[in-house]
């Protein structure tokens, strides 16, 4: 296997990759967070205090599983960025299917990681964080080596993120940040002044939007976040 050249960091080949692949890489961003715009675009209009605080919560609860859907991403920018690290970038017209792929191969792996860190969340918080940055690079390993059986892609993923666990987490935190701030401003943004017994027609309209904008926000820029990731698996494997 080729090399990645020692002297591109991880953050230049990101950058690189995310550059030059900017429109597959939100398409396919928009694709693995189908199920959460769904979820977004079905959030009626409240009618009143009582609706408007249940319709504020869903946006939390959106962002609460956007994780899930990011470390999935990693998987379609993977050979992107894999690519672009072996300096010799994919053509135009070849990344948008080798994405899909990537993707497609990261699902149920990255289901199966999510599934583990649910599970130690339950048990202790912190496990389950632990778990969260160790398997973070389980779709790159799907997408870029499918022919690793599913237990080992995990164990992959952990041995890669041991190397040098600091960054990996940097970025998971990042990430997770990203979705809490998403919705922190779309509801700043769109639902101003203080709520009263009897909410305005303005905050009852914007209300029904946070979920929306915040998901949006969190589609358009989980692709770099993903391309970070990608990136890191691609240096750990030199």
């Amino acid at each position: 296997m080729r090399r990645v050249p020692a002297a591109r960091s991880a953050a230049a080949i990101a950058l690189h990759a995310y550059a030059r692949y900017v429109v597959p890489l939100t398409l396919l961003s928009v694709v693995a967070f189908a199920p959460v715009i769904f979820l977004a675009l079905k959030v009626p209009r409240p009618a009143n205090l009582e609706q408007l605080n249940g319709v504020l919560r869903t946006p939390w609860v959106l962002a609460g599983v956007a994780w899930i859907f990011q470390l999935a991403l990693v998987g379609a920018a993977a050979p992107l960025v894999q690519s672009v690290a072996r300096g010799a970038p994919l053509a135009q017209t070849a990344a948008p299917r080798a994405a899909l792929v990537g993707l497609a191969r990261g699902v149920f792996p990255v289901g199966l990681a999510a599934a583990a860190v649910v599970v130690g969340c339950l048990a202790l918080a912190l496990p389950g964080v632990a778990l969260l940055a160790l398997l973070s690079l389980t779709a790159a390993v799907a997408a870029t080596s499918p022919e690793l059986a599913l237990p080992e892609q995990l164990a992959t993923s952990a041995a890669l993120v041991k190397k040098a666990p600091l960054g990996v987490a940097l970025v998971v935190a990042a990430m997770l940040a990203l979705d809490v701030g998403a919705v922190v401003l779309a509801k700043a943004l769109l639902v101003t002044g203080a709520i009263g017994k009897a909410p305005t027609p303005a905050q009852l309209a914007g209300g029904a939007e946070v979920a929306r904008v915040a998901v949006a926000a969190i589609v358009l820029a989980t692709p770099p976040v993903a391309c970070i990731l990608a990136s890191l698996h691609a240096r750990r494997q030199s």
